[in-house]
């Protein structure tokens, strides 16, 4: 397409709803497995669609089958009409990865491996897993094999509103056949899952439900990650052949980490003490050679604060270090000190708030792009809750640094200054455990010179990396380090965009005030001697004239300077257009002092870029004719040290969709014009994004001007301002401004 569209449309997206995504791929599809056995599959990692709802079809589920079949060894211990699931299913949080080492009964190879959870309270739940050679479907049970919330008081015990005995030697358990082949410690009465009376210790053993499959750097080990609150995150290796973990068996400390192994539960890595997390996923990218730990604290409902918590370690064990070196093991007293926060409750300006983004998986492509699973409930919306999918980065840390919007596919780059100085919307996603406020958003403004001022000051820096620009921004004593991305908002509106994070565990987003652009490259630049004119009534299309070819036109000036004495007349321009001419798709460089004259009743410029005013982008002068129509739709402006639109005719000036920077003003009505049209004019400025303007439009009152504006963003500079205008040729008076706000969604300056 020719040109460029400032404002876009809203894409059409197919959504879906799966709570704690988990993400594989398979033969070039995307699948995502969820709780209560809901599923969904994508080709493009955009468009979703739904396998199967929450406990959609139970009887004859297209991936579960008969839910009570296929679950039936772990419904006799939680999940299924009892407890917090009475007349219900508790089925949480699956994982699936290919295990090509699985041994099949008749000796063949290769399985699609699920885990899953089934739950009846906070602490009585079970981990096991299903086994299939296809994976959307067909799943056969494998084993139940760690349960949470056991007893051992010597007596008959219940938990919460259930008649299952808890004891932990009950045969519907493996407790008492695993001690009794000698796989686990015997001596029961050493257990610290147990307090002194016998009843369960949540303090340090854990919750058996989310679980989570991954493989070290080798692809030769096989882990589990698992917990939620309780006694926190583990890990147990897998014997890869049966899927079945590998117990300790004895108690003790891991000696890399420092982390103690639980004889039946594996290595703890974070948490404990009852401090909220779950959902941990690990990830291996051989890129940097760190395992990846993500979790989520807080609450799940909307209300809850949910939020997403990222370590990193060498070792598939730990320790997993935050951003601040704190050890993820150590997480169980003040958990909200621990792990970089990735995001908080947020909204943007005109955009939809978001809440209690959480429980994510995560993958890394063979190309090296990395990405975010995750559920996402929103503002004013209750408990209903979507999958998003959102692109990270590494920043020059080697940490990865989350996307503002959604993944769109779109391709992050190398940028220019240019491209990203201006005014943003800055949110700080904060540490708060379980806050389910909504995060302020306050203005930042990143400054040409490396300042930052508004409601944050500091300074800030970009350099290249090899696939894209990286950011640092140092505000109150912390470097944030991340990416510039430019992306499209919620709205379908093209924004620069940057992630970054510090040594505090704290990120921070920024989405522009400004319309990001990208101006077109030129592939010649054309240098006239004297002036080209259009006819009337005829188009001069730069881009079609040249093969269909971006081209820069001017004037081959030199010594330009600041252009402060040079005014020139219409001799100097590139460009004169005749009665009703229309000039499209063409790049005005900056080595000429005027660029384009109308000089009769109307004329259109479409798509046209002009690089570095001089003087004026556009005169227009010569009618008396109040029915003359000016447009210039399409396009950008940079630089012009006074006006770029200069209005000297009658008529109506039409300005639509035009991106404007450093400049002066956009446009202005004639205010000392001695000779000529003298008279009330109008301009109707309409989508416009204006970056570091002196004020966008100037009027004078006197004559009955009349400027209409809607759909106006202007970052650093004022909107309108009213004049006095006189026909000596002398300076006209300021009477104020008006329309002093941004956005504008409308209004009138007269």
């Amino acid at each position: 397409m020719i040109g460029l569209l400032l404002i876009g449309l809203s894409l059409t997206v197919s959504r879906v709803s799966v709570h704690d995504p988990s993400i594989v791929k398979d033969n070039g599809h995307y699948y995502v497995f969820g709780s209560h056995i809901a599923a969904a599959k994508s080709d493009d990692l955009v468009n979703w669609q739904q396998i199967s709802r929450d406990y959609e079809n139970p009887n004859n589920n297209v991936i579960y089958g008969n839910l009570q079949k296929t679950f039936e060894k772990s419904f006799k211990w939680a999940g299924h009409n009892d407890g917090d699931c009475v007349g219900g299913y508790g089925i949480w949080a699956p994982d699936v990865i290919y295990n090509k080492d699985y041994v099949w009964k008749d000796g063949s190879r290769g399985a699609y491996v699920l885990y899953y959870s089934t739950s009846s309270t906070w602490r009585r739940s079970c981990i096991g897993f299903l086994v299939s050679k296809r994976i959307d479907g067909g799943y056969q049970p494998g084993d139940t094999v760690i349960y949470s919330g056991f007893t051992n008081t010597g007596r008959v015990n219940y938990d919460g509103n259930s008649r299952i005995d808890t004891t932990w030697s009950n045969d519907y358990l493996n407790l008492k056949n695993l001690i009794g082949r000698g796989t686990i410690d015997k001596n029961i009465g050493t257990w610290k899952c147990f307090n002194r009376d016998g009843t369960w210790n949540n303090n340090y053993a854990p919750n058996a439900i989310d679980p989570t499959l991954f493989y070290d750097a080798t692809g030769q080990h096989l882990y589990v990650t698992y917990g939620s609150w309780s006694g926190g995150i583990f890990v147990l290796e897998l014997d890869k052949r049966t899927a079945k973990p590998i117990y300790p068996g004895r108690d003790g400390i891991e000696p890399i980490s420092g982390n103690i192994i639980d004889r039946y539960f594996g290595v703890h890595i974070a948490g404990g003490n009852h401090q909220s997390g779950e959902g941990a996923y690990i990830k291996y990218d051989k890129n940097t050679k760190y395992y990846y730990l993500y979790e989520t604290y807080g609450g799940l409902l909307s209300d809850g604060g949910y939020n997403m918590r990222l370590f990193r370690s060498k070792n598939p064990l730990g320790p997993y270090l935050d951003r601040s070196a704190h050890k993820a093991q150590n997480s169980g007293v003040n958990c909200y000190l621990y792990g970089v926060k990735l995001i908080g409750n947020y909204q943007f300006k005109g955009q939809p708030g978001y809440r209690a983004a959480g429980h994510n998986s995560a993958m890394v492509t063979d190309d090296g792009k990395y990405y975010l699973f995750f559920h996402q409930r929103f503002d004013k919306r209750g408990e209903y809750h979507e999958l998003r999918v959102r692109q990270q980065f590494l920043n020059e840390e080697n940490w990865l640094v989350t996307a503002v919007y959604e993944n769109k596919n779109e391709k992050i780059t190398k940028y220019t200054k240019e491209e990203v100085v201006g005014s943003y919307e800055f949110v700080n996603h904060g540490n708060a455990e379980k806050d389910g406020t909504m995060l302020p958003t306050k203005t930042i403004v990143l400054g040409q010179e490396g300042t930052i001022s508004g409601d944050y000051s500091g300074t800030w820096s970009m350099k290249d990396g090899k696939d894209y620009t990286y950011v640092t921004l140092n505000i109150d004593g912390q470097s944030y380090k991340g990416v510039f991305f430019s992306q499209k908002d919620d709205n379908g509106q093209k924004k620069m965009t940057f992630t970054a994070l510090a040594r505090n565990n704290l990120a921070v987003w920024g989405s522009s005030n400004f319309i990001a652009i990208s101006w077109p490259k030129a592939k010649l630049t054309i240098t006239k001697s004297s002036p080209i004119y259009v006819k009337a009534g005829q188009t001069f299309d730069a881009y079609k004239t040249n093969g269909n070819k971006w081209v820069r036109y001017d004037r081959g000036e030199t010594n330009l300077g600041d252009c402060a004495n040079k005014n020139g007349n219409k001799n100097d321009a590139v460009f004169i257009l005749e009665k009703g001419a229309t000039l499209k798709n063409v790049i005005l460089g900056p080595n000429s002092i005027k660029n384009v004259y109308c000089i009769s009743d109307g004329c259109t410029l479409e798509n046209v870029y002009f690089e570095n005013v001089c003087s004026d982008a556009l005169t227009i002068e010569g009618s008396s004719n109040t029915g003359a129509k000016y447009t210039i739709k399409g396009g950008a402006m940079k630089g012009g040290r006074d006006q770029l639109i200069r209005h000297n005719s009658a008529g109506t000036v039409y300005i639509h969709k035009v991106y404007v920077e450093d400049s002066g003003r956009l446009y202005t009505s004639c205010g000392n014009c001695k000779s000529g049209y003298q008279g009330r004019r109008t301009a109707i400025i309409d989508n416009i994004s204006a970056v570091r303007v002196g004020y966008l439009a100037g009027m004078n009152k006197n004559y009955g001007d009349v400027v209409t504006l809607t759909n106006i963003k202007v970052a650093g500079g004022h909107v309108c301002r009213i004049y006095q205008g006189n026909n000596n040729g002398s300076n006209p008076k300021a009477l104020g401004n008006q329309c002093d706000y941004s956005p504008i969604n409308s209004c009138e300056c007269r």
